[in-house]
């Protein structure tokens, strides 16, 4: 009996040493194309990064000059291409310009960005003219990203040479060309991101504007189409002038707004308009939200106008 005891015991060395061989090799392509797996997601990542970082950047200086949104899509690709160039947009450190890991590495990662008139964002009055003097439909940015991939202390030659060679085919890998979006070469695609919405950009554009003295950005900005459509005299506006105080000012003049009537003190103001439940908890009992017609206004229409409407919006009737 010993003899056959030490025939299965050797028979199950040998058939544990086969399996390794192939579990060894399983394992470390396994390693690899994880890791490969794993670099071409921190190319996805780069290009997001350049898209959303170029967001954050400030658009346009109003009315209608939007150079720092053509220098923020010029200035997206160089940023995010030295965020991750060692493929790790998280560290602050300069790791370098390139990365290996275990059987990996990674080299030459690029983002390029650049404008995309294909998006268009603009609603029709802009398209028709009627707010182009003040806006532009700048479209948005496509960004890319490039990197090439290389086998990293992979073996090159694992039992396949020789004789008793136990595989058909050498483990010689050339470098790989990807890209974000897309699988590399020809078939590389960009991502796109709408930019700007218009909105106020900073206190310089946001600040209050003081009466008929239009120095600010949003009153030059709302200056601007004011007089590209019309002005005081003739179309919309004042077929609205007409509507609100039965007529227009008899020296024609741009007024962005002013305080009007805004005596708080009295309980409750003269002119309100009532607000239905639920009311916001800080407001305590109030009803009703004041309105401001334009008592002491410099334009003689307005004054007639506040003298006699009624007390609730628009100087409609009340109930």
């Amino acid at each position: 009996m010993r003899p056959g005891r030490n025939h299965q015991r050797g028979q199950a060395t040998v058939e544990t040493a086969l399996g390794l061989l192939v579990f060894i090799t399983i394992l470390v392509f396994g390693l690899h194309f994880a890791e490969m797996a794993q670099l071409s997601i921190k190319l996805r990542e780069a290009t997001a990064g350049a898209m959303w970082d170029a967001t954050s950047k400030k658009m346009h200086n109003l009315p209608k000059d939007f150079a720092p949104l053509d220098s923020a899509i010029a200035g997206a690709g160089g940023l995010a291409t030295r965020r991750y160039e060692d493929f790790d947009g998280r560290t602050s450190r300069d790791l370098g310009r390139s990365v290996t890991q275990v059987f990996t590495g990674g080299t030459a990662l690029t983002v390029s960005c650049g404008p995309d008139s294909t998006l268009s964002f603009a609603p029709p009055a802009v398209k028709s003219g009627v707010l182009k003097d003040a806006y532009l439909d700048k479209g948005g940015m496509a960004c890319s990203a490039r990197a090439t991939l290389f086998a990293w202390q992979f073996p090159q030659s694992f039992l396949d040479d020789g004789t008793g060679a136990l595989f058909k085919a050498s483990h010689k890998s050339a470098p790989m060309n990807l890209c974000a979006p897309g699988r590399g070469g020809a078939r590389c695609g960009t991502s796109t991101i709408l930019l700007d919405d218009w909105g106020l950009a900073g206190p310089e554009e946001s600040v209050p504007n003081i009466l008929n003295v239009c120095t600010e950005r949003y009153c030059r900005t709302t200056r601007t189409v004011f007089d590209a459509n019309g002005g005081v005299q003739g179309g919309a506006v004042e077929a609205m002038s007409r509507w609100a105080v039965n007529g227009v000012p008899s020296m024609p003049q741009f007024w962005l707004s002013f305080r009007g009537d805004d005596r708080r003190a009295i309980d409750p103001p003269p002119f309100t308009e009532p607000l239905k439940p639920p009311f916001p908890m800080d407001w305590g009992e109030r009803t009703s939200w004041p309105t401001t017609p334009g008592l002491n206004s410099p334009v003689p229409p307005y004054v007639e106008s506040y003298n006699s409407r009624t007390g609730c919006f628009l100087g409609g009737p009340c109930g």
